[in-house]
């Protein structure tokens, strides 16, 4: 879970913003990167709370 957990904390909305706005241009890509993206978001989102709630106790 380490690798992802970094992967988490790296995720940059700069990037992910450029490439929504990218995947605007392109229909077909469009659904699957969408659901890959909410996917890592969601898990990311996760993961940030479970470090929140070790860090409490």
């Amino acid at each position: 879970q380490a690798p992802r957990k970094k992967i988490a904390e790296a995720i940059d909305l700069d990037v992910l913003l450029s490439t929504m706005t990218a995947l605007e241009e392109d229909v077909e890509t469009r659904g699957i990167c969408l659901k890959w993206i909410s996917t890592e978001l969601k898990q990311a989102a996760d993961i940030r709370t479970i470090n929140a709630k070790r860090e409490e106790s």
